[in-house]
């Protein structure tokens, strides 16, 4: 259940389209390795409607990628490459076994700032906003690992997490620290 931290580009809602393609690239760098290894089956934690959608039609995996659980999981039950690309599966879904051999957050998921209740509670304890995505990440992050054996790689693209991680480490749970890996490199 290894944790990865795979620094590509800061991932903004005003961003250059060069640094959204990296970040499609990097992602798609990812999928080609678990197509090689003979594990295609992940889940792309895509945080929104507009980045799930982007992905979904600008990555070249985008053949093998769906939003559709059951579609998904046919896919994987059949042995067909499958990528689950969602905006909002940090919590409810089960990826048990091959479900779930990968996954990758290619955006830090912070609340939105549009949402009324999430901007109330920051402006109420400003720590609630890091408190909120961190529980989205280590829910996240435990999507692909259901039960004692079972194995998942989590890939963390977004240069935002690096911030995160150094100020509220001390909040994360003992099991994610003991699986995370920050700042890898792909090997080519």
């Amino acid at each position: 259940r290894p944790v990865y931290f795979l620094p590509t580009v800061w991932m903004k809602y005003t961003m250059q389209d060069s640094d959204k393609q990296r970040q499609i690239d990097r992602m798609d760098e990812l999928i080609e390795m678990y197509v090689k290894k003979g594990t295609p089956f992940g889940l792309v934690h895509a945080v929104s409607n507009k980045l799930r959608d982007e992905l979904l039609t600008r990555s070249r995996w985008r053949s093998i990628m769906t939003s559709d659980d059951g579609e998904h999981e046919v896919r994987v039950r059949k042995g067909l490459a499958s990528v689950l690309v969602a905006a909002n599966r940090t919590e409810g879904w089960d990826g048990v076994g091959d479900l779930c051999r990968f996954i990758i957050l290619p955006k830090v998921p912070f609340p939105s700032h549009s949402d009324p209740l999430a901007m109330a509670r920051r402006e109420q304890d400003p720590r609630s906003y890091d408190y909120t995505t961190l529980t989205h990440v280590v829910q996240g992050v435990g999507r692909g690992v259901r039960h004692k054996e079972d194995t998942c790689d989590t890939w963390i693209l977004d240069r935002a997490w690096e911030p995160l991680y150094h100020s509220r480490k001390s909040w994360l749970p003992d099991s994610f620290l003991s699986a995370y890996h920050p700042k890898v490199r792909l090997e080519n």
